[in-house]
């Protein structure tokens, strides 16, 4: 028995009658920051990566000063990014640069998150040499349940530094944060 016209029984709902948090799904809410200043030095102090740059931060996340507060509970997506360069030429800078995150659950108190930490080396060529190998250091997907009020931050050092240190580059740090879900 075939249909005829009119039989259709599908349902039909037009994308703005869907409230797609009530249904739990991020719906693309999204935040992306960067360091476009560059020039953090990276030596044997733990620092934050100061993301002076918003490219998109809708309502659900604030940034105030390298720290980005997450204001509804949710599953996030988490990448992250930081570029360091020696910053002399004498030949002797060289270092182990490491960048982690960090989670404060809204209380000051940080704490590193598992499985969220890069290691990069960087080394100047020689002694007056313009050359400098540089490196960055990425996290990426990451997806990690956060609750109303809790900030993430990146954090860097040089695990053993060699005096002259590096820098962070202008331009070579971001973090970018998805909502998968809310919950």
């Amino acid at each position: 028995m075939g249909m005829k016209a009119g039989d259709d029984k599908t349902l039909s709902i037009r994308h703005s009658e869907v409230n797609k948090a009530s249904l739990g799904i991020g719906s693309g809410t999204l935040f992306s920051a960067y360091d476009s200043a560059g020039g953090t030095v990276v030596d044997g102090t733990e620092r934050t990566v100061p993301l002076g740059t918003t490219r998109l931060a809708d309502s659900v996340f604030s940034l105030t000063a390298g720290e980005v507060t997450i204001g509804a509970d949710c599953w996030l997506e988490i990448s992250a990014a930081a570029t360091a360069r020696p910053v002399s030429a004498d030949g002797a800078s060289r270092g182990d640069v490491e960048l982690k995150l960090q989670r404060d659950g809204g209380d000051s108190t940080w704490v590193d998150i598992t499985g969220c930490f890069a290691r990069g080396y960087t080394r100047e060529m020689a002694a007056g040499s313009t050359r400098h190998v540089g490196t960055t250091m990425s996290i990426g997907a990451q997806i990690l349940q956060w609750n109303a009020g809790e900030a993430i931050r990146m954090r860097v050092w040089d695990d053993e530094p060699v005096a002259p240190d590096q820098a962070l580059m202008a331009g070579g740090s971001s973090l970018t944060l998805k909502v998968v879900r809310f919950t």
